[in-house]
């Protein structure tokens, strides 16, 4: 019988980031934001994602569209924008629920903040962002979840 410890069981059940979701996420923003992202290279586009990825994994972000739009939200149009206190603070007050913690974020940040965080006009980001009704944005843990 082969066992398993409890680290090897969580290694396991872990997504290839490197492999899959950070080549998928990259992919992603250049095609939806390519005319902002001229400047960086290949691996430059992968470090600044990863950078935002693992803040958005502090807050306690796990759904794929949670650090899709943590992600666009840092790289395309508030870059930094999770240093804010008033954003940490609704970030924080979120962690008890595990899906749509940035639409919630998005929906009660008054729009004072976010012109203030903004470093270009949000609202055509924020349509491209999102995806149609129905729709989820590609799941970097190729699990089928939310």
């Amino acid at each position: 019988m082969l066992l398993l410890r409890e680290e090897q069981l969580r290694a396991l059940s872990e997504p290839d980031f490197e492999r899959r979701a950070l080549p998928e996420l990259c992919a992603h923003l250049r095609e939806h934001y390519g005319a902002r992202l001229l400047a960086l290279d290949e691996a430059a586009l992968c470090e600044r994602v990863r950078t935002s990825v693992a803040a958005a994994e502090g807050f306690g972000l796990v759904s794929r569209n949670d650090l899709y739009g943590f992600v666009t939200l840092d790289l395309i149009c508030a870059e930094g924008f999770y240093r804010d206190a008033e954003v940490r603070r609704l970030l924080e007050a979120s962690r008890p629920f595990k899906h749509e913690r940035m639409l919630d974020l998005m929906r009660r940040l008054p729009a004072a903040a976010w012109s203030r965080l903004c470093t270009i006009d949000f609202g055509p980001y924020l349509d491209a962002a999102y995806w149609p009704e129905g729709q989820t944005a590609p799941d970097p843990e190729r699990r089928g979840t939310r």
